[in-house]
């Protein structure tokens, strides 16, 4: 029996391979990604078949079109869609400006603060703002915060359990391992449904001082007024519903009528997420970038080209008389860059 094994052992093999191969080609294919993105993923899965395997499910599974599978998500979609409206801008330039802006609004908060942040620390500005949130619950005012898991892995959770224990609702986004690629990187906030918070600054001491890694920090929030905090609100919901089930899509959080604050501005909010499946955000950059007729400027600490922006760019540098970008000296974002603007420049020669 055991030589009929043994000699039965190639054919089962190649059976269990073939098997093992349709099925990941199923899988992979179903998820509906670009062509050449698929064909990669296949080439993977069939050289390193079991480690390939785990790679897959943990780094390349197509959750945009997974979410839309969702029954739930077609009904919050309905009411989450982004609309064009009016809203009054304060531009806050740095961490000091937001800090201490926010922490008198979060204060005078009467009924909702909806609180969404990509990295949450343990220091003396989180101590500031556990104390404030933890007042405004005792005082009878409904709390949400929501942090990405793992933006907050390396940060004690202490401070979250004290809110916890005074009241303040709390879920960690994005919480399966599988969705790593899609952490969900929003600073939102909501308050009383009229103030909205928007912005590249998580919470933490250092992104008021950079200190202890850095001399200095530079980043930009903005805070809205009118009717365009409703798109800021829906973003927090939609997250929020997955998270906890519970439903914010009601008058208390999307008041009918919104407090007159200076000359409004027509407006629309767009967004990058695991649930949204044609990357709007990512849309709209390339599509005013491409629409430049005599510069463009820009500001970001993790700007890395992909090959849409090199076309985009090699049509701007021939109409356009500035091509500025500000970056970081990190080495991932620094070897893209040289990488792109030598192959542009080569171009372009």
């Amino acid at each position: 029996m055991f030589w009929q094994v043994m000699q039965s052992w190639p054919s089962i093999t190649i059976t269990l391979m073939t098997i093992y191969w349709i099925a990941i080609a199923i899988i992979i294919i179903s998820d509906e990604r670009e062509p050449t993105e698929t064909l990669a993923w296949l080439l993977v899965a069939f050289a390193f078949p079991l480690l390939g395997l785990i790679f897959y499910f943990l780094f390349g599974r197509n959750w945009k079109k997974i979410a839309q599978r969702n029954a739930w998500m077609k009904d919050v979609f309905t009411l989450a869609r982004p609309t064009m409206d009016r809203v009054w801008v304060t531009i806050l330039k740095d961490g000091e400006r937001l800090y201490s802006t926010l922490k008198e609004d979060l204060r005078n908060a009467k009924d909702t603060i909806n609180f969404q942040v990509f990295i949450w620390e343990r220091d003396k500005l989180t101590a500031e703002l556990m104390a404030i949130l933890i007042e405004r619950v005792r005082a009878g005012v409904e709390v949400r915060l929501l942090t990405d898991y793992v933006g907050c892995t390396a940060f004690k959770k202490d401070e979250i359990k004290q809110m916890q224990a005074a009241g303040v609702k709390f879920h960690s986004d994005l919480p399966d391992w599988r969705k790593i690629n899609y952490m969900n990187h929003r600073k939102i906030i909501v308050i009383d449904g009229v103030i909205g918070y928007v912005g590249g600054l998580n919470v933490g001491q250092e992104y008021i001082d950079g200190q202890p890694r850095y001399k200095s920090w530079r980043d930009t929030h903005s805070k809205f007024h009118g009717p365009a905090v409703a798109d800021l609100q829906k973003l927090f919901a939609v997250r929020w519903h997955e998270n906890s089930h519970e439903s914010l899509f009601t008058e208390r959080f999307f008041p009918l009528e919104y407090p007159q604050h200076g000359v409004m501005t027509p407006a629309i909010t767009v967004a990058q997420a695991v649930e949204l499946q044609w990357d709007p955000a990512r849309r709209v950059h390339e599509a005013a970038m491409a629409a430049a007729r005599a510069r463009i400027w820009i500001q970001s600490p993790y700007f890395i080209p992909t090959p849409e922006h090199d076309a985009i760019f090699e049509d701007d540098m021939t109409k356009c008389s500035e091509v500025t970008l500000e970056t970081v000296a990190s080495w991932p974002v620094a070897f893209k860059l040289c990488s792109s603007v030598s192959r542009l420049m080569s171009n372009l020669m």
